[in-house]
C-alpha cells in the first residue's frame, strides 16, 4: 500500500495529465489558467510546469477592488 498521496498511480497520473494540457495549450499559443490553487506546494507544482496564471485561496482569498491594488504593490 502507498504511504502517501504523491506515490499513488492516480497522483502521478494527475500530474501527467495536467502537465500534458498545460503543453498542449502552449502548443496552440494558448494561456494557462489554473483554477482553485489552495497552498505554495500547489503554485511550485504549477509553476514549474509552466502554468501562466494562477487563481484561488493559496493566492489570495477574495477581497473587495478598493483593496486590490494595495494587495497587488505588497507582492511585489
Amino acid at each position: 500500500m502507498c504511504r502517501n498521496r504523491r506515490e499513488t498511480p492516480v497522483y502521478r497520473a494527475t500530474l501527467a495529465i495536467v502537465e500534458s494540457v498545460i503543453y498542449l495549450a502552449h502548443r496552440f499559443s494558448k494561456r494557462v489558467v489554473a483554477e482553485g490553487v489552495k497552498s505554495d506546494a500547489h503554485i511550485h507544482r504549477l509553476q514549474g510546469m509552466g502554468c501562466d496564471l494562477l487563481q484561488g485561496f493559496g493566492i489570495s482569498k477574495p477581497m473587495p477592488a478598493e483593496t486590490l491594488r494595495s494587495w497587488y504593490v505588497e507582492r511585489e
